[in-house]
């Protein structure tokens, strides 16, 4: 990949990350950058997402994925409702999605399960209160 492709790539990525942070609600916090372009590393890359709606609060997940567009649609289809949203997408890696007493939601993605659901519980606690996992995948599991 060239400099200027994969600088223009970076870019891309932090402007979505930049409009996604502005149209969060402030009920609704992330841990880790969503994005939807791999490490790049060359490696073998498998990929999970989380997906979440927000009228019911049902859940769906996808994890060992070769593609980020397959992993999303499962946790689409898995969550099942019009107005299910994918939340987290992870590659070679976990995420988690918490949920508070009040409805508030957070996720996060790290290279673990325990990581990931830490900081998924922090971010939850810093906007609502009783946060717990309700839904977590690792793109190998």
């Amino acid at each position: 990949m060239s400099k200027s492709l994969r600088l223009r790539s970076v870019m891309t990525v932090g402007i979505i990350i930049s409009l996604f942070t502005l149209m969060t609600p402030s009920n609704i916090r992330q841990a880790g950058a969503m994005s939807t372009v791999p490490g790049g590393d060359g490696g073998y890359t498998k990929f999970g997402a989380i997906a979440y709606s927000k009228s019911t609060g049902k859940t769906g997940y996808s994890h060992g994925y070769n593609d980020i567009q397959s992993a999303n649609q499962r946790a689409i289809n898995g969550c099942g409702e019009s107005d299910c949203e994918v939340n987290a997408v992870f590659w070679n890696g976990c995420g988690a999605l918490a949920k508070g007493r009040d409805r508030g939601t957070a996720w996060a993605t790290s290279g673990s399960r325990s990581a990931a659901e830490s900081r998924a519980l922090r971010e939850c606690n810093s906007v609502d209160s009783d946060c717990k996992i309700i839904c977590w995948a690792c793109s190998g599991n």
